[in-house]
């Protein structure tokens, strides 16, 4: 395989993973089949070692392999484990990617405190952000909100509505930077006080949040963005035990 070094493209480490991925779930390596070497891939894919390393790593976290020093990498599951916080991940890509016809109201704002939000975005204090605001609505009822923060020196499309639920797409469109996505966090929360008007629920209705930083092939921090989602495609039940 060539990994494709274009700056723009995706992360080398994502490629090697999808790669392996691949080749576990069509039966090239198949269950109890240890993988080549890290030193393996290594010269195999011209990389750094680290570069393997972080492939790996995430095939670690989707449960198709397990890594035992002194034994190797050996393939355990050909068939991606569901353990929760998949499944809130793939709820929100279900919003993002499923649904064709939903309706989105954008709203683009000046953000008067830059200070406040400096240390999230490590900026200058002086630097000016802007705030990018989407409600998304579906069959007529509201199901997801996304907030983000970037620098206001970042080109967007004339068209607000352009912008995309994924920043990703839209920045590496209208901008000469390579974006590497890092999701720092995903989890299931009440609604927060500000948005129950929004959606018409109460604070116990649980949605899925989500807390995401996408960083420049510098390692700066590009964009900040906090989405609530309701939980479309999968339902929730959570058991409290005293």
């Amino acid at each position: 395989m060539n990994l494709d070094r274009n700056k723009k493209s995706s992360p080398m480490y994502y490629q090697i993973k999808e790669y392996i991925k691949e080749k576990i779930e069509n039966g090239e390596y198949k269950v109890g089949d240890f993988l080549p070497s890290e030193i393996n891939f290594k010269n195999e894919f011209n990389v750094s070692r680290a570069t393997v390393t972080k492939a790996l790593d995430e095939l670690l976290k989707e449960g198709y392999i397990s890594r035992e020093r002194g034994r190797g990498t050996m393939v355990i599951n050909s068939i991606p484990q569901t353990t929760f916080r998949n499944v809130l991940v793939q709820s929100e890509n279900f919003l993002i990617k499923s649904l064709d016809d939903y309706d989105k109201d954008v709203h683009l704002l000046s953000v008067d405190k830059s200070s406040d939000y400096a240390e999230i975005l490590k900026l200058n204090p002086s630097v000016e952000l802007i705030s990018i605001e989407i409600e998304v609505s579906y069959d007529k009822e509201k199901i997801g909100f996304f907030q983000s923060l970037i620098s206001k020196s970042l080109n967007l499309p004339k068209n607000k509505y352009e912008i995309g639920l994924d920043l990703c797409d839209t920045l590496k469109k209208y901008n000469d930077i390579n974006i590497i996505k890092k999701k720092d966090s995903i989890e299931l929360v009440g609604c927060p006080k500000y948005l129950c008007d929004m959606f018409s629920v109460k604070e116990t209705y649980y949605f899925v949040k989500t807390r995401r930083i996408y960083y420049d092939d510098k390692d700066n921090i590009v964009s900040y963005t906090i989405s609530y989602i309701k939980p479309l495609h999968y339902k929730y039940f959570i058991e409290l035990l005293r």
